[in-house]
């Protein structure tokens, strides 16, 4: 594919695929670009889970994705959680959609790993001098110190890894939908028990802190496009929604809202215009 129109195919979140299976060449290539993105200081911020069995991805999907609130205005937000009869608060399905960009032939969940930084950046933070082979011990000084500074390369590792993931797959044919929006207690138990998903898990959960040791932080979902309009909802239908939130006639499907989207750039110290 021409480098331009899969850059182009990169900015957009696709909600829909025929998911198809991914050949395991290609699947190896998906990989290998996501757990190979440059990191400072090579440090292994993150971990890459990778699922293809059809059935545990519609299940993530299902279970862990339904975060997608509709408002328009503060009185609507107020809505998006209602009481039920037990007492308990629970979302507005009326208001509340899957994320159905999740729902493809590959889903790539990545988690940030609970590590401590093995680089010369903490050691000269700590005030002690690196010495080659030898693992250093971190004083609670150091921690503090580098904290705020390590958890931030966390984040840009991951995002620096995801962008070349998803380049890579369109760049291959396949579209892509980007996910941060989601259940993570219900998410966490899929990644760490890998056992069916109990209500329990929904409203918070009793082991949150063990959980979040390796969080995760972001899905992609990657699969060959289909006929249908890229930002249909393959499942949900306006019937399903508030009136004011349809996108078309009751009988059909909804559509995920767009908006423009233009960034800033300045050559040399003027306005690039593309």
């Amino acid at each position: 594919m021409d480098i331009n129109e899969a850059i182009n195919n990169s900015g957009k979140v696709h909600y829909n695929y025929n998911r198809l299976e991914i050949p395991e060449n290609d699947l190896k290539t998906l990989i290998h670009a996501a757990a190979n993105a440059p990191t400072k200081y090579d440090e292994e911020h993150y971990s890459v889970r990778v699922f293809t069995d059809q059935k545990v991805i519609y299940d993530i999907y299902k279970d862990c994705t339904k975060s997608y609130g509709l408002y328009k205005d503060e009185e609507d937000y107020k809505k998006l959680f209602i009481e039920d009869k037990n007492g308990v608060y629970r979302q507005n399905d009326k208001m509340s959609i899957t994320n159905s960009q999740t729902w493809a032939s590959a889903l790539f969940v990545f988690v940030q790993r609970n590590t401590y930084p093995r680089s010369g950046m903490g050691l000269i933070a700590s005030g002690k001098t690196p010495v080659k082979g030898e693992k250093h011990q971190w004083s609670d000084e150091a921690k503090d110190t580098v904290s705020d500074q390590y958890n931030e390369d966390k984040m840009l590792s991951l995002g620096i890894s995801a962008g070349q993931l998803i380049l890579a797959a369109n760049m291959l044919g396949y579209r892509t939908g980007v996910c941060s929006g989601f259940k993570i207690d219900a998410l966490q138990w899929y990644l760490n028990v890998g056992k069916e998903i109990h209500e329990e898990h929904f409203l918070g959960g009793t082991q949150g802190d063990e959980l979040r040791k390796k969080e995760a932080k972001l899905m992609i979902g990657i699969g060959h496009p289909n006929t249908a309009d890229p930002r249909m909802h393959p499942e949900l239908l306006n019937k399903d929604l508030e009136e004011k939130f349809r996108t078309g006639a009751d009988h059909e499907h909804f559509m995920y809202p767009t908006w423009d989207k233009k960034c800033h750039v300045e050559l040399n110290g003027k306005l690039f215009q593309s």
